[in-house]
């Protein structure tokens, strides 16, 4: 490791920031060693990618302090109420958010079609708005079905990475903001998506230094699509009883859960 200061070590690499140490150990075949210096830092070094077990990890370091009682409750149920944005048509039913779209795709093995209650993406025209994590498992669960030629707004993962490798063209379209979605109605007046107006966006600082974004004029466009997810991050947890003095079960979505308390 003799690499002067290791790009694991510095402000674009690992935050563990201990990997010298371990490849260290590794190299000199101390195996037991290594693996106590990657645990110091990292609960779970078997689990790759972007995955925050946060419940999993304050269970380990419980498990490290070895308390033999139990004076709380951690509740460790993620942030799953999305960001929305109101727009003109948003009501429309090919318009989803991204983790009702991940999870009914988990639900493909199944081969029912009632399932996906209209979300089904093969065969379809998809974009995805957003740039983070959740908008990368929806580019690479979406890219799994063949045949599906589709734009994903802003940045590259590795759900990105793979589109690139089978176009060879890069996915990703920046500088854009929506202004709303495009209908059309069926029969029975309900609202079909067809694309969205979109419109070009730029960044500049006022007169305090702060970044604004401000619309490019006469740069419309508009964007075919048969399927939206929205990705555009999370608010909080979803909303729990949280008040737990002086109860002994807590009701969940399954039903009733146990939880004796003592005092």
């Amino acid at each position: 490791m003799d690499c002067g200061v290791p790009f694991c070590q510095g402000n674009t690499g690992c935050p563990l920031g201990n990997i010298p140490k371990w490849n260290d150990y590794v190299s000199k075949q101390n195996w037991r060693q290594a693996l106590e210096q990657l645990l110091q830092a990292n609960n779970f070094p078997e689990f790759t990618g972007h995955n925050r077990f946060s419940g999993l990890a304050a269970a380990a370091q419980l498990n490290k302090v070895g308390h033999a009682n139990k004076d709380a409750i951690l509740i460790c149920t993620g942030s799953l109420i999305p960001r929305d944005f109101s727009t003109a048509n948003r009501e429309a039913k090919e318009i989803c958010f991204a983790m009702e779209f991940l999870g009914k795709s988990q639900r493909i093995v199944s081969d029912k079609e009632d399932i996906w209650e209209g979300l089904n993406a093969k065969g379809k025209q998809v974009i995805v708005l957003g740039g983070g994590d959740t908008a990368t498992d929806c580019t690479a669960t979406y890219e799994r079905y063949p045949d599906n030629p589709w734009p994903i707004i802003f940045r590259t993962d590795y759900g990105h990475e793979e589109r690139k490798g089978i176009t060879s063209d890069d996915p990703r379209l920046f500088g854009f903001a929506t202004k709303k979605f495009l209908v059309s109605k069926s029969g029975s007046g309900q609202k079909i998506l067809t694309g969205l107006l979109m419109i070009r966006v730029d960044w500049k600082k006022d007169e305090n230094g702060a970044w604004r974004i401000s619309e490019i004029e006469d740069s419309e466009e508009e964007m075919s699509c048969d399927l939206c997810i929205l990705a555009m991050g999370f608010l909080g947890p979803e909303k729990i009883d949280h008040d737990l003095m002086g109860k002994t079960t807590l009701a969940g979505p399954g039903g009733v859960v146990l939880a004796p308390i003592q005092n």
